[in-house]
């Protein structure tokens, strides 16, 4: 048994101590960050490795996950929220355009006024988008109104619970996130979703921040060239959107569905010009986007040459930041990953305990 009690100062200069992986650990760690109040972190093991690369396992959620994945055109982000999705049960998938396409479908009044701007030629505002994803949250009971805030358009102020479909108000400029009270979002592991479509720009993620706290970003990475060399051999049956690959995901007859038998086709998008030129604008948007999460804390890179590669990495990083099947190993990887980095040289170690079983 190890017994640390000693007061010291903590910076870049005295890192926390590692252990290794597959100790037991057992902890409390207090810690003032300027000003705000002390925190407590308790650990117990790290589960084998071999749970993330197990088939049919589920895992189950400590708190609400409210994830977002992002990556290049063709890295496989739907593949891997689909995996997700049955990897934690609790997990719910929530789309920007899926909400749009149905608000349009059933005549809502924010659905009218999104396919007038459409119609129009217009792209749709932030402002309308993010509020059709309040409104489903709040629709599902994952987010509550703190009080009545007040919004001000540029030509008058007017008083609106964040949760009304007051279509001619919002939409012209309103700024939710300039809500006197933002929205109260629900820590039950049962309010969890992975989030897609939004946000794709900084100011997009300004926005949802301040009334939705994402606290899982990870960025899928996969070399050019394979996603080039998938693309290429890349067929889809239509109606369904079923996808089969010639290289890894072949139909069991070429050219055909495997459940319909109708023909397969080609996308128009896949191409290299095509896709090179998508590349170039998500590199263009994505890059401050990453950089914004990163000094949030809560972004995570994912590397892998093909999906099953990815998945088991990806099960990793959720099950360590919010599920109960977490280890020291989320603990330090959060610090590597920079957590209250502006305030490092500001941390006081008031004390800790450390227990260590063999």
């Amino acid at each position: 048994m190890i017994h640390i009690s000693n007061t010291k100062q903590i910076d870049h200069m005295h890192p926390l101590p590692s252990i290794n992986r597959g100790t037991k650990v057992s902890f409390v760690n207090r810690v003032q960050i300027s000003g705000h109040k002390h925190f407590a972190i308790n650990y117990l093991h790290r589960p084998s490795p071999t749970i993330y690369t197990s088939i049919g396992v589920t895992m189950r959620l400590r708190r609400a996950a409210r994830i977002i994945l992002v990556g290049a055109p063709g890295v496989g982000k739907g593949t891997q929220a689909e995996r997700l999705l049955q990897r934690f049960p609790q997990l719910s998938a929530i789309s920007s355009g899926d909400l749009l396409r149905d608000n349009v479908k059933n005549r809502t009044p924010l659905g009218i006024k999104a396919e007038s701007t459409i119609k129009s030629g217009s792209l749709v505002p932030d402002a309308m988008i993010l509020r059709l994803i309040l409104h489903e949250l709040k629709t599902r009971g994952w987010l509550f109104p703190t009080s009545t805030p007040t919004m001000t358009l540029a030509s008058s102020a007017i008083s609106a619970s964040p949760f009304e479909y007051d279509t001619d108000s919002y939409v012209e400029q309103p700024s939710l996130a300039e809500a006197s009270s933002p929205p109260q979002t629900s820590e039950d592991p049962s309010a969890s979703f992975i989030l897609d479509g939004f946000p794709r720009t900084v100011e997009q993620a300004s926005q949802l921040d301040s009334l939705i706290p994402i606290n899982l970003v990870v960025s899928l990475k996969t070399p050019a060239s394979v996603i080039l060399e998938r693309i290429a051999g890349r067929w889809v049956h239509a109606p369904s959107g079923r996808v089969y690959n010639t290289t890894f995901h072949a139909p069991k007859v070429a050219g055909l569905d495997d459940i319909t038998g109708e023909k397969l086709t080609k996308r128009p998008d896949d191409c290299e010009e095509t896709w090179r030129t998508r590349l170039k604008k998500f590199e263009e948007t994505s890059e401050p986007l990453l950089e914004h999460y990163a000094r949030r804390g809560v972004l995570w890179e994912v590397q892998g040459n093909s999906s099953d590669e990815i998945s088991p990495k990806l099960y990793q990083e959720v099950a360590e930041d919010v599920s109960y099947l977490q280890g020291f190993g989320a603990w330090r990887g959060w610090w590597e990953r920079g957590g209250f980095a502006s305030h490092r040289r500001q941390f006081t170690l008031y004390r800790l305990f450390s227990f260590l079983f063999f």
